[in-house]
C-alpha cells in the first residue's frame, strides 16, 4: 500500500500508554496513525491530516467534547469523518455512565 493510499486514523486519548498500544496495533495492521491528547490538537490534526476515521476516548468526550465546543469544531473540520468512541477504562464509573446513557 502506498503512503497516500494508507488509511489514516486520528486517535484522541490522554492516556499515553493506551495511545502507544493502540498506535502500535493499528500501524501493524497497515494504518497511518496520528494522535492527539486533547480536543484542540485533535481539531488541528483533523484539518491538517484529513483522517479517514477518528477514535475518540469516551472519557474525553464526556468531559471535554460533549460538554464543550470541541464536537462542533471537529464536525466542521472533518464533516464526513466517522467518530468511534473508545475507552481503556473498564471501571464501574464507565459502565454506569454507559448504562445511564442507554437507559438500562
Amino acid at each position: 500500500m502506498s503512503p497516500s493510499s494508507t488509511p489514516r486514523v486520528l486517535l484522541v486519548d490522554d492516556d499515553l500508554d493506551f495511545t502507544r498500544a493502540v498506535m502500535h496495533w493499528l500501524r501493524r495492521a497497515g494504518y497511518d496513525v496520528v494522535a492527539a491528547a486533547d480536543g484542540d490538537a485533535a481539531v488541528r490534526l483533523a484539518v491538517a491530516r484529513a483522517p479517514r476515521v477518528v477514535l475518540l476516548d469516551v472519557m474525553l468526550a464526556i468531559g471535554e467534547w460533549l460538554l464543550g465546543a470541541r464536537a462542533p469544531a471537529l464536525a466542521s473540520a472533518a464533516p464526513q469523518t466517522p467518530v468511534i468512541m473508545v475507552t481503556a477504562d473498564a471501571t464501574h464509573r464507565t459502565r454506569a455512565s454507559r448504562s445511564e446513557r442507554s437507559g438500562s
